[in-house]
């Protein structure tokens, strides 16, 4: 049996690597900062490339904000469903999961959308809300079985 539970800790902990891997980004900034000031000891430059890294900080922390990348998402992504392929679902069934989840929501991924861009939900929380879904998990864990009895069979033929 799938475990979704299990499923969506680890979609809550990939949210909570990305962030802390931007603070960890931001603090060797400040220490390359420190260390150039040291060296240097040249304000003026210092100045400039301060104001220019707390711009850059502003504008990814405006498209972060909620912790949910939506501004992102809708930059470079037009499909919900392509996104969450490459960002969420398990390797091991992604195929399961696109298959299964287009079925279920292909029909109102627009209003889906029109969430993330009014910042109504954020992408990991619109993923683990329909993951939830009974029916979804019913289907999925009947399609991972079927997978797993064509896996056994070819693996009983292959020893024959």
């Amino acid at each position: 049996m799938f475990d979704f539970e299990k499923e969506i800790k680890r979609v809550k902990r990939k949210n909570k690597y990305i962030f802390y891997k931007f603070i960890s980004s931001l603090i060797f900034v400040a220490f390359s900062m420190i260390i150039f000031i040291i060296r240097y000891n040249n304000k003026f430059l210092f100045k400039n490339i301060f104001l220019s890294i707390l711009a850059i900080i502003l504008i990814i922390i405006n498209y972060t904000t909620k912790n949910n990348y939506s501004n992102l998402f809708n930059y470079f992504y037009s499909n919900l469903f392509n996104y969450f392929e490459r960002n969420f679902y398990p390797v091991e069934y992604k195929k399961i999961f696109k298959e299964v989840f287009e079925k279920y929501y292909k029909k109102n991924e627009k209003k889906y959308l029109e969430k993330l861009r009014q910042r109504e939900t954020s992408l990991i929380e619109l993923y683990i809300k329909l993951l939830k879904n009974l029916n979804i998990q019913n289907e999925i864990e009947k399609e991972i079985k079927i997978l797993e009895k064509r896996r056994l069979d070819n693996n009983v033929k292959s020893r024959k």
